[in-house]
């Protein structure tokens, strides 16, 4: 394997978790560490009584041998029955039938079932109750490392760090095995996406430039195009900006014209673009981005970032616009893994603007959330915004060679609104 691949030794930060974390990875049924109670935090009635059981009844039916399935459900069993609810009907009556059929039971539909089960929970922000279902989709098909990596993302969203990890080197593990590199390189990008969030740019870093590596080598295309993508954000927040840009256009090429992922990269671009000071072009893509984002969980990031550009610019109407929207948004579906970033860009944004009261308001929010959510960059940066709320006056636009960097920014600005324009993701 060439030397720029990670070894096989388990990640140093495994050497943290405690024993009943592994056992929720090896032996998820065992009764010393309780299934599914992270469902019943989030869900309340009859729904999550139902959830929570069915993620119970489907990772002791996956940690059951074939032939201890056929006994495992008492004849004429099934699970509490409710009205089901539009977008998991199917998923949960899969589910049923397990209970029902017991040993004859698929394991693919039943895995398909939870991991369905757990992308529409995270649609609703519910990202423990996702990650309890991606967990049991890796134990029904222990052998499949794609498994085990998603439930290593759920667990990022949900801030089960050392879960995270216990995941993916579970996944890392079983795709090198199986000299699956698709999924290895996978599990080499979501290792790195745990480490951004953490705050750890730099183990960040190596993880995704072996990511990149291992792409290239393979000749994966758009699991390049990702790997230039996440360089490119930490690159972002260790603010080196010519390094991004660069970034930026490698992922870009490796996409191609109209990639679904277009949007998602011409989303950080823009986030470039403002830390440059191009507000007017960061805008401009900002704004071409809004139809492709219809999910509320999604809509509060691009509305963070157009109220930070705009408040950069000096545009209060488009700021005030971009405020209220986030806010509307936390009242009303509570998107946590996405809040604090988004606060944080509005109180940066009403900094600019010298709007002290909006300011220390989406900063003091945004602490309170990414200190639970242990995220230590957005921590960090509200509490200087805090701290510092007489230094932040001095924040002001410095006109002087704004318009040269802005004409610079704009073919590339231009370019990526071309590639959303050719893009059909989202719509």
């Amino acid at each position: 394997m060439p030397s720029n691949f990670p070894s096989r030794q388990p990640d140093p930060d495994l050497r943290d978790i405690s024993a009943s974390d592994f056992l929720v990875v090896y032996r998820p049924s065992d009764l010393a560490h309780p299934d599914g109670l992270r469902i019943l935090t989030e869900v309340s009635g009859d729904l999550g009584h139902h959830l929570f059981c069915a993620v119970r009844a489907t990772r002791l039916w996956g940690s059951c041998c074939a032939d201890d399935r056929v006994k495992l459900f008492a004849p004429g069993g099934h699970l509490p029955r409710l009205d089901l609810y539009h977008g998991i009907k199917g998923a949960l009556l899969t589910i049923e039938r397990m209970v029902v059929a017991g040993g004859s039971a698929d394991r693919d539909e039943v895995a398909l079932a939870c991991q369905h089960v757990a992308a529409w929970a995270a649609d609703h922000g519910w990202f423990g109750t996702a990650l309890e279902f991606a967990a049991a989709a890796a134990c029904v098909r222990p052998e499949h490392a794609v498994d085990a990596i998603r439930a290593g993302q759920a667990a990022r969203r949900a801030a089960a760090y050392p879960l995270a990890l216990a995941w993916l080197q579970r996944g890392l593990e079983l795709a090198e095995t199986q000299s699956d590199w698709h999924a290895y390189t996978l599990a080499l990008s979501a290792l790195g996406n745990v480490y951004v969030q953490r705050g750890n740019y730099p183990r960040a870093r190596e993880a995704h430039a072996r990511c990149l590596a291992c792409a290239s080598h393979h000749g994966l295309a758009e699991l390049e195009g990702d790997a230039n993508h996440d360089l490119m954000g930490i690159a972002i927040e260790v603010e080196d900006l010519a390094g991004a840009k660069a970034f930026a256009q490698a992922s870009l090429r490796a996409y191609g014209a109209s990639h679904p992922k277009i949007p998602r990269l011409a989303h950080d671009f823009a986030i470039l673009l403002t830390l440059m000071g191009h507000f007017g072009s960061a805008l401009c893509v900002q704004h071409a981005l809004l139809p492709f984002y219809r999910r509320p969980v999604d809509q509060i990031i691009v509305w963070g970032d157009i109220a930070r550009a705009a408040g950069e610019a000096g545009r209060r109407d488009e700021f005030e616009q971009a405020r209220e929207a986030v806010w509307d948004i936390i009242a009303h579906h509570r998107p946590e893994d996405y809040m604090g970033r988004a606060l944080l860009d509005v109180a940066l944004g009403a900094s600019a603007l010298r709007a002290w009261m909006h300011a220390a308001r989406a900063a003091a929010a945004a602490l309170e959330i990414a200190t639970k959510r242990q995220e230590g960059k957005i921590a960090i940066t509200a509490e200087q915004i805090l701290e510092g709320i007489e230094r932040a006056r001095a924040l002001e636009l410095k006109p002087t060679g704004a318009a040269v960097l802005e004409d610079e920014s704009r073919p590339l600005a231009a370019e990526f609104v071309r590639a959303l324009s050719l893009s059909t993701a989202g719509r």
